[in-house]
């Protein structure tokens, strides 16, 4: 009954037949006297037609008539005239279900699966449907250790009322899973891939769960799957076998920037930054990342991190961060600030190319002892001493065809938290008095990532990145900081301040070859900036290229960037030259 003779013997008429020219011809229908009737009813209409959508037409309505209870339609033969295509087509009775019994089927797989016997009663026979019945049943089975189990339609009756079937289902052996192996260079405990993967010795055998291990194992920087995975069943044992070289993933990079120096005309500013990032630590894929950036004088920027997937030999992933930001008040604040934010999160993996996450953030901000206070201490500061404990779900989506260099894929991350901000009230400031010292606020964040290969060496990529932040009073020292390699080229690191914005970047890449390529790229942002009652909007963007080329010593990457804002126009003598050298080990 999977089946229909009908269906295939018509389906093979259509696909046999040579078509060598696609001209315009009418397909004409001719049915057998007593179906004429039937023919009209089910709207069988001739048409003007090239010889090719012909065909397709012909097989769509094959299909159509098979979905809709006429299980023995098919043509008995395709006459092709000068100017027309003549089907002489048989459509058959409609077929109805009597009754689909569940015979020896699990009541829970048929549960689970949504499978019910009123579903078939006087139902039409579709046998499109009846193999999606049977895809599932064989999915579920596949997904619960029972690899080999089968299925058909036993104890078939066809009456003047229609079919009645029973279904036959035959598990097969149980199958649990047993030692894991990987062949290669790839240094990974076993236990540590067992708990991450979710394999472990004695669970049942799951062919969805064996492929998104391998979908996860992929998406990692420091492996290399040089082929498929292998299964080998014995004794109702499951034996895997991954093919995985170890790669370089670690890397050290330093980047040295010139720019104008804009307290001093005329002269250049030397900027500075260090970037450490570890992978794959202890064979269990650990990681740990350390930035450190100084941009301007008095002004650094710190961030430091460590995540553990299979933590505690669980299917979970533990990460850990601290970040560090203080603005001079001699720069582009009035009052100079220390902001320091703890996070921890705890992540879930969804399957190979997806996880949630839930964590707690903690974030502090301090006026630098150096501050000098209002000289009117009837208005609020635009800076001001803050505490923000922050509940915070994530999630997020990966999959690229490299992890250095994609050429296709997508990447998606969403944050949102929420928590209670406190102010630290000024006693030497009255308007905030009348300040509610405590609020909720609420923020979100979201980024996507598309490349999309235009030809074997060119590579488009598109990006976009939005977040906003929900609080009656907002300071400068509450919000997102824009600006430098990362979000918005052209400018300085964190010269924007922002409550909420929206960035796009398109660039293009040209690959010469495998490691090296030269781009092109535009950036656009619109944001907005309130503190208290004030809103400044801004719509900055950047243009410029560069070059990025693999060496014996690592990968080198030159930028040129020229960058337009409200307050700035597009200048050669505001330009940005970044120069940066990755080592990876």
């Amino acid at each position: 009954m999977r089946y229909i003779i009908g269906w295939l013997t018509g389906i093979f008429l259509l696909l046999g037949h040579p078509v060598q020219a696609q001209r315009q011809r009418q397909l004409v229908y001719r049915l057998e006297p007593q179906e004429m009737a039937l023919g009209q009813h089910i709207r069988l209409k001739n048409s003007a037609t090239d010889s090719v959508a012909g065909l397709r037409r012909l097989k769509d309505t094959i299909l159509k008539l098979h979905r809709s209870g006429y299980v023995t339609a098919s043509v008995d033969s395709i006459q092709w005239k000068k100017e027309t295509i003549i089907v002489f087509l048989h459509i058959g009775r409609v077929f109805r279900w009597v009754r689909l019994q569940s015979g020896n089927a699990s009541e829970t797989m048929l549960r689970d699966i949504g499978f019910r016997e009123k579903l078939y009663r006087n139902q039409r026979l579709n046998p499109i449907r009846v193999a999606e019945l049977e895809e599932k049943i064989l999915h579920y089975s596949d997904a619960n250790g029972y690899p080999f189990a089968t299925i058909r339609l036993d104890s078939v009756g066809i009456s003047e009322k229609g079919i009645s079937a029973t279904l036959d289902y035959r598990p097969g052996l149980r199958i649990v899973l047993d030692t894991m192996r990987i062949v290669g260079s790839a240094k990974l405990r076993r236990r540590f891939l067992e708990n991450w993967l979710k394999l472990n010795p004695g669970q049942p055998y799951s062919q969805d769960r064996l492929d998104q291990a391998y979908r996860l194992l992929a998406q990692q920087p420091y492996l290399t799957l040089t082929q498929p995975y292998e299964v080998v069943f014995k004794n109702e044992r499951a034996y895997l076998t991954f093919y995985a070289d170890a790669g370089k993933s670690s890397e050290a990079d330093g980047i040295i920037g010139f720019q104008p120096n804009e307290q001093e005309k005329g002269r250049l500013l030397l900027t500075g930054e260090l970037n450490l990032r570890l992978r794959n630590l202890f064979s269990s894929g650990g990681g740990f990342a350390f930035n450190w950036q100084q941009i301007r004088r008095g002004s650094p920027r710190l961030f430091v991190s460590y995540n553990q997937p299979a933590f505690l030999k669980t299917p979970l992933e533990l990460s850990a961060s601290f970040r560090l930001l203080r603005e001079d008040s001699a720069q582009r604040v009035r009052n100079g600030f220390v902001t320091l934010s703890q996070q921890a999160n705890v992540f879930y993996n969804l399957g190979g190319n997806s996880r949630i996450g839930v964590g707690v953030e903690r974030r502090t901000s301090r006026l630098a002892d150096s501050t000098r206070a209002d000289a009117d201490n009837s208005i609020l500061p635009r800076e001001a001493n803050t505490n923000w404990l922050s509940y915070n779900v994530q999630y997020s989506y990966t999959r690229l065809d490299d992890f250095f260099y994609p050429h296709r894929g997508l990447a998606f991350t969403l944050v949102v938290a929420a928590g209670n901000k406190q102010i630290i009230a000024d006693q030497r400031n009255n308007a905030q008095k009348d300040v509610q010292l405590t609020s909720p606020q609420v923020m979100y964040q979201i980024m996507l990532r598309n490349y999309t290969p235009l030809s074997r060496r060119s590579v488009l990529v598109l990006q976009l990145s939005g977040a906003q932040l929900f609080n009656a009073n907002l300071f400068r020292n509450d919000l997102f900081r824009l600006g430098g390699l990362a979000t918005l080229r052209g400018f300085n690191e964190n010269f924007f301040f922002a409550s909420d914005y929206v960035a796009a970047t398109l660039e293009y890449r040209f690959f010469w070859e495998p490691t090296s390529y030269l781009f092109a790229f535009y950036d656009q942002a619109w944001l907005q900036t309130r503190v208290l009652r004030e809103i400044v909007w801004d719509a900055p963007s950047g243009v410029g290229v560069g070059i990025s080329f693999s060496t014996k010593a690592g990968v080198f990457n030159i930028a040129y960037a020229l960058g337009n804002s409200r307050d700035r126009a597009l200048g050669l003598n505001f330009s940005k030259i970044h120069f940066g050298l990755v080592a990876r080990f």
